[in-house]
């Protein structure tokens, strides 16, 4: 995922703003929330994208994540689950 630092949105005051650094953001979740910028978020349906790995050192411009979806659907076709198949990730097992 690209990421600015220098040129992301205060969705509070809806003005350009500086990002921290990322340091341990391993781990964390990468979420869509589907509203226009300076909606709330309380009640909107978020959908989890991806965990964060990793931050290089060589790129500060770039996160890197690994999909959800890629797992729930190793998931799905290895315990033959009653869920939705991927329509993104097309995986042979």
């Amino acid at each position: 995922m690209q990421f600015d630092k220098e040129n992301v949105i205060n969705y509070v005051t809806k003005e350009k703003a500086v990002a921290p650094d990322l340091y341990g953001m391993s781990g964390c979740g990468l979420w869509f929330v589907p509203l226009p910028i300076g909606k709330a978020a309380n009640n909107c349906i978020k959908s989890l994208i991806a965990i964060m790995t990793d931050w290089p050192t060589e790129n500060r411009n770039v996160m890197v994540g690994t999909r959800i979806g890629f797992f729930t659907e190793i998931i799905r076709k290895k315990y033959k689950l009653d869920l939705p198949k991927s329509l993104k990730i097309d995986l042979t097992i």
